[in-house]
């Protein structure tokens, strides 16, 4: 069997994806990568044996392919005493999100990074990141992350100084 994979792009270019299938009797079922998010496919099949190739079946789709999450947008960062609450829109996008990463970093006075990464679950709007460091300038990233993968990482928020004071 030949499987194909085939979309139009916004630029109305086609995106082709051939895959053979083999195995005796070959399998019924199978995998098609390459693929590209955001396009919407229409599959189809053909069988080849001895004699040669026989007509391509009806197209099945078209299937679409969801894309990756953008970035989520940090609005606010209110740093405290060795912790930060940071909190962020939720992007648009094609599938439910199901977590974001959350990621603190700074420079230390030796220049090595101190960072802190934490995973949210969705549909949080907002987290706390403890074990950061007093008296250091931190910048704040987040991704979010969908069944289609994870998405784009934020540009950076910051620099936002944490106390060595308490509240």
């Amino acid at each position: 069997y030949t499987v194909v994979a085939t979309a139009t792009r916004p630029d109305s270019s086609v995106h082709k994806v051939t895959k053979p299938v083999s195995g005796s009797p070959p399998d019924t079922s199978t995998s098609v990568t390459g693929l590209s998010a955001g396009l919407s496919y229409s599959f189809t099949v053909s069988a080849t044996s001895a004699v040669g190739t026989g007509a391509v079946s009806v197209p099945f789709g078209p299937v679409s392919l969801s894309a990756v999450p953008p970035a989520p947008v940090i609005t606010h960062v209110v740093g405290g005493l060795k912790a930060a609450t940071m909190s962020w829109d939720p992007p648009d996008s094609d599938e439910p999100l199901t977590k974001y990463t959350v990621v603190a970093a700074a420079t230390r006075p030796d220049a090595t990074v101190h960072k802190v990464t934490k995973t949210v679950t969705a549909p949080a709007s907002s987290s706390t990141l403890t074990g950061l460091l007093a008296g250091l300038d931190y910048s704040f990233t987040i991704s979010a992350t969908s069944a289609a993968g994870a998405g784009a990482v934020s540009g950076p928020f910051g620099p936002v100084t944490l106390s060595d004071l308490p509240g």
